[in-house]
């Protein structure tokens, strides 16, 4: 048996539709699943603009993940069109469940403008 699916226009989509059988009429609603933002937006204080630095060099730190240092040198790349005067360094921490050494980190704080860190897989 088919069930004829009528929209109506003056409702979104996702809140509701009717079908039709022989005997009833019977409406579903859905639940939008998006919430209204609960914290205060604010603007992100750790940024860094590469293409107004002289000589801006960025870490890459991959997680020790197969491919991690692969994804990574592709974002650099990317990066590194956007701002060709971009320095990148590599960093590979060797072991997804441990934190990197202090000296890489160190060596990341006192050499390069900005880090981005590979996590998860």
């Amino acid at each position: 048996m088919e069930i004829p699916v009528v929209l109506f226009p003056e409702q979104p989509f996702w809140q509701s539709f009717f079908w039709q059988s022989k005997e009833e009429l019977k409406m579903v609603d859905f639940h939008d699943p998006r919430a209204e933002v609960g914290v205060k937006r604010e603007p992100y204080g750790l940024a860094v603009d590469l293409k107004r630095m002289n000589d801006p060099c960025v870490a890459f730190l991959a997680n020790g993940f197969p491919d991690s240092e692969r994804f990574l040198e592709k974002i650099a790349d990317a990066m590194a069109r956007l701002t060709p005067q971009l320095s990148v360094r590599m960093f590979n921490k060797g072991d997804a469940s441990s934190p990197a050494p202090a000296d890489m980190l160190d060596e990341i704080r006192d050499g390069c403008h900005a880090a981005v860190a590979a996590y998860g897989h």
